[in-house]
């Protein structure tokens, strides 16, 4: 009797801790593995889409341009080279990756020698990102897509992630990488590419530069300003100096600048119907960047561009628009990039 109690629950401890132990090495087993499942495959097909541009872009004095989807769709590259006369990348970030996951690509994307340049929009600084927020997202991203990216989180949020995965979907992971390891063929075929991020030349969304191609204002929809002055309500939301947000910016400057990366800060253009509180936030924004050593240029007014400008949000320039800030942005950079002149 005592035997069979003593089995029953050593069953039972097996079944409380062997299973979960065995879900969080197969998801720490399969890390980096796309498996067309969930969001991963647009998710990992556009990182993978950043990082390849970016390494494809050389020089020792590079200017790498960074924010999320406002850098992504109003920076045009061709036309900050023409000003700066550096080769220049486009490292826009997905906004929908929270807790420090956009900088992961960008920290291994950039070299010493660098000028990195930060144009985040309003509302980052004023965001408590939770995974909550878009945790779908973030728990396909975080183990399709990188095979470090897990490391980021908290213990609780790791588990939370690990333990929420699709069971189908890490199965399928573990198929490819055990394919992918051994050489073995297990019937799982290399994923194409995403569809919306093949080159234009190929009906996507980006040029060779890694430019934004879908926001020309023929293109734009007809209710266009009401989907700007709607999204305007959230262009400023205050500054978190505790949330994570700021937090992992914080962590992520200090890392950039042992790295020998220069930094720079600018504003964003935004359509914001209500300017209440604005000053405020610009000067809290100010003092951050300052605090931690990073000069700026510009002012906020040069970039609040009229509603006509936008093409589906408050943070979204149209192509036409792109090339005027990214103009104004590059001639406002011009000074800090210069070598310094000599007396005479």
């Amino acid at each position: 009797m005592n035997d069979n109690s003593d089995n029953f629950i050593v069953a039972c401890l097996v079944v409380l801790f062997g299973i979960p132990a065995l879900l969080l090495l197969l998801n720490i087993y399969r890390a980096g593995v796309p498996t067309q499942m969930g969001f991963s495959w647009s998710q990992c097909d556009f990182i993978e889409t950043r990082r390849k541009t970016a390494d494809s872009i050389t020089g020792s004095n590079r200017v790498v341009f960074f924010g999320l989807s406002n850098v992504v769709v109003g920076v045009r590259t061709d036309v900050a080279a023409s000003v700066l006369q550096r080769p220049v990348v486009n490292m826009g970030m997905n906004a929908n990756l929270t807790n420090g996951l956009i900088y992961e690509v960008l920290e291994t994307t950039l070299k010493s020698g660098d000028t990195l340049v930060l144009i985040l929009p309003y509302f980052y600084f004023g965001a408590d990102t939770r995974i909550e927020d878009q945790f779908f997202v973030v728990r396909d991203y975080i183990f399709d897509c990188s095979p470090t990216a897990y490391r980021r989180l908290s213990a609780v949020d790791f588990l939370r992630l690990a333990f929420a995965q699709n069971p189908i979907q890490v199965v399928e992971g573990v198929i490819r990488k055990v394919q992918a390891q051994t050489g073995v063929n297990l019937g799982r075929k290399t994923l194409p590419d995403f569809p919306l991020f093949q080159p234009a030349s190929n009906g996507g969304a980006f040029n060779a530069s890694g430019d934004w191609m879908l926001n020309s204002e023929r293109m734009r929809a007809s209710d266009y300003r009401d989907n700007v002055q709607r999204t305007s309500i959230g262009a400023t939301s205050g500054f978190n100096k505790d949330g994570d947000s700021v937090l992992a910016l914080k962590a992520f400057l200090s890392h950039a600048s042992d790295k020998g990366v220069k930094l720079i800060a600018t504003w964003p253009a935004a359509y914001i119907s209500n300017h209440e509180g604005l000053a405020q936030v610009a000067e809290e924004i100010r003092a951050f960047y300052r605090e931690n050593r990073v000069p700026m240029v510009g002012e906020p007014d040069d970039y609040l561009y009229p509603i006509d400008r936008y093409f589906d949000s408050a943070n979204h320039l149209t192509t036409e628009a792109a090339e005027i800030y990214t103009r104004e942005i590059a001639e406002q950079l011009r000074p800090q990039l210069e070598p310094p002149r000599l007396p005479n």
